[in-house]
């Protein structure tokens, strides 16, 4: 199983954390500490690369509302809660 999650971790970060999920609840026993190794990386590279994307949107919604353009404004805060 853990070389599947090997090849897993060359695929898009949150396929890989689908594919860690579905693995640490398939079984009653205790994850080996490679396994909870490899899913903390999974969590942590689709949170960060989410709090990267919230912040550049956040920037963008607020350049957007001081220059006055709501319909922009409006599009990123839309997308940011897409993020969330």
């Amino acid at each position: 199983m853990v070389s599947k999650t090997e090849i897993a971790n060359q695929l898009i970060h949150t396929e890989m954390l689908d594919y860690v999920t579905q693995f640490s609840k398939a079984g009653n026993e205790e994850l080996t500490i490679e396994e909870r190794n490899i899913l903390a990386v999974a969590f942590k590279n689709v949170v960060g690369t989410r709090r990267a994307s919230w912040r550049v949107i956040s920037l963008i919604e607020r350049k957007e509302n001081k220059k006055g353009s709501t319909t922009n404004a409006e599009k990123a805060k839309n997308y940011k809660h897409m993020i969330e």
